[in-house]
């Protein structure tokens, strides 16, 4: 068969297959949308534990209260598993992983175990391959004294000069104890580990440390290999975290495949509580079952009494918060056709009504600028039409850097500082942007925490974001908004709106988000964050009686 027929025959086909796709997937969208999707202009996700009752109470008493006022609906976030372990268990309260305290027989307040071992039996170098590491950081269970640093007795056999081990706290830098050695020969010593005393540092539970080698040369260039050491975490009382290359660059996960040079020797300071919780195992499992239980029981009740709460397929702990998110995304696109999603935690208050306001201003503004786009640049619709498909409107931050410790510890990005993220606080999403995330869920990583995650999921994304509303007085005389604007103007002592001098023209009903719940000397604020459940309705009382935030 003459291949230019054949070539004519397929392009035609592969057209048609084309445009059939397109045809089947808006045919669907038109039929989701008309008949069987629930339809929203926003959708308003509220993260929640499964233990947050009052929080969600509080929530439905105050700002849930104006879904009425707009085309939207609200759904609490909560995993569907919660964790068997019970926290005193756990290696820190934000996972859920059982690993115990253990205590050997003969144990006691002055019984010292040390971080580093160096087994008998020999292992084979030539197969086994160990990434090695300058130093390492923990997280503190129970609280332990540290008494001694210590090194591999092979660095000293190759440094030229002073070697250093530094105990250091992460959050503050602060050099917390350190010891010097000599370099030495190689029949100077037998001890395979060096350990030196320090003045006893004592390190409360839920602190943090990094134990890390300073070495400015040695003989031949090189370090020398630790494969044959092994880590030591025998009473458990300590976490193992992270590990240093070096403290200029950002640290590894911890992994048991690894080696260090470094070492430090503690005991267990509040030795009887830990023997108390080794003792009582048996009685907290039981117990923490029969909570897990009851816990349940209420709050399947609560999910059928009230009918907001989607329960995502997840273990509700802290570092799986953006896998609830992603859960959430998807379940959504399933069940609701919408425009926008909000997203907010249950310690938050929401100005429901500015927000849903802005977003209808937004959808303006984005026309306007459309047209203009279209009209200056040839190619304006093309390029406008791709920006605008990925759209949020938060108060952004940007250049924010990566934290190595505490409950906000990032372990699997890998940079100095996040991509532009979001406050978790509050911040609106379009469906666009849902559908990407959706689609893409199963090969997205989970990091730390969802606003960052956020950020970093849509950092090579062509991302509108959207921070306030141009500011257009409203003309006429419109007695809400100008009863609310005049409050506004006597709470904040001062004029916000200082282009405004007519009589007959007032700000438009616009907000600005915040993270931290700062004053907003120019718009009112769309949001307060990290409120106790008194907070709340203390919120929705000031809220009522000013019009404003």
């Amino acid at each position: 068969m003459d291949e230019r027929f054949v070539k004519k025959l397929i392009a035609p086909s592969f057209v048609i297959v084309v445009l059939s796709t397109v045809f089947f997937y808006e045919l669907k969208y038109l039929f989701d949308k008309i008949f069987f999707k629930k339809k929203h202009i926003l959708i308003i996700g509220i993260l929640s534990s499964p233990e947050n009752f009052q929080q969600r109470a509080s929530i439905r008493n105050t700002w849930l209260k104006l879904l009425t006022e707009i085309s939207g609906s609200a759904y609490f976030i909560v995993g569907n598993e919660i964790c068997e372990v019970p926290i005193l268990d756990r290696p820190e309260p934000y996972v859920c992983i059982s690993h115990p305290f253990i205590l050997p027989e003969n144990v006691t307040n002055t019984t010292e175990f040390t971080t580093m071992d160096i087994p008998i039996e020999k292992i084979d170098l030539t197969t086994t391959h160990v990434p090695t590491y300058m130093g390492f950081g923990f997280y503190v269970r129970n609280s332990i004294r540290i008494t001694k640093l210590g090194i591999l007795r092979e660095v000293l056999e190759l440094a030229d000069s002073e070697v250093q081990v530094k105990l250091i706290s992460p959050s503050s830098k602060r050099v917390l104890a350190s010891v010097t050695f000599e370099p030495l020969s190689e029949n100077q010593t037998e001890s395979d580990i060096l350990l030196k005393a320090i003045k006893p540092v004592m390190l409360k539970e839920y602190s943090e440390a990094v134990v890390m080698l300073h070495i400015s040369s040695t003989n031949n260039g090189l370090l020398p290999d630790c494969r044959r050491t092994e880590w030591v975490n025998l009473p458990r009382v300590i976490h193992f975290v992270q590990l240093w290359s070096n403290d200029s660059v950002m640290p590894h996960p911890y992994t048991t495949k690894s080696c260090t040079y470094v070492s430090m020797t503690y005991n267990i300071a509040d030795f009887n509580n830990v023997k108390n919780i080794v003792k009582n195992r048996n009685v907290r499992l039981k117990e923490w079952h029969l909570h897990n239980k009851k816990l349940s029981v209420r709050l399947n009740n609560e999910t059928k009494n009230h009918n907001d709460i989607i329960l995502v397929d997840v273990v509700d702990v802290y570092r799986n918060i953006s896998l609830k998110l992603l859960n959430f995304y998807k379940r959504v696109l399933e069940t609701e056709y919408f425009h926008y999603i909000l997203k907010t935690d249950d310690d938050s208050f929401i100005d429901l009504l500015r927000v849903y306001n802005q977003l209808r201003l937004v959808s303006r503004e984005m026309d306007e600028e459309m047209a203009l786009t279209i009209e200056n640049k040839p190619n304006g619709f093309i390029a406008k039409q791709r920006l605008s498909k990925f759209w949020w409107w938060s108060f952004f931050r940007e250049f924010w850097k990566v934290q190595h410790f505490g409950k906000w510890r990032e372990s699997q990005y890998r940079s100095a500082s996040y991509p532009t993220f979001p406050c978790g606080g509050g911040y609106v999403v379009n469906k666009g942007i849902v559908d990407y995330i959706a689609s893409n869920a199963e090969n997205l990583n989970h990091f730390q925490g969802e606003d960052t995650s956020m950020g970093i999921w849509l950092s090579s994304l062509p991302v509108t974001n959207y921070k306030t509303s141009r500011v257009v007085p409203l003309n006429g005389s419109h007695d809400v908004q100008k009863r609310i604007f005049t409050k506004f103007k006597l709470h904040r002592g001062k004029q916000p709106w200082i282009k405004l001098k007519t009589e007959h023209k007032y700000p438009p009903d616009i907000c600005q988000w915040t993270c931290t719940n700062e004053e907003n000397f120019l718009l009112p604020s769309c949001n307060r964050v990290q409120l106790s459940v008194k907070d709340m309705y203390d919120t929705w009382s000031n809220y009522i009686n000013n019009g404003f935030l």
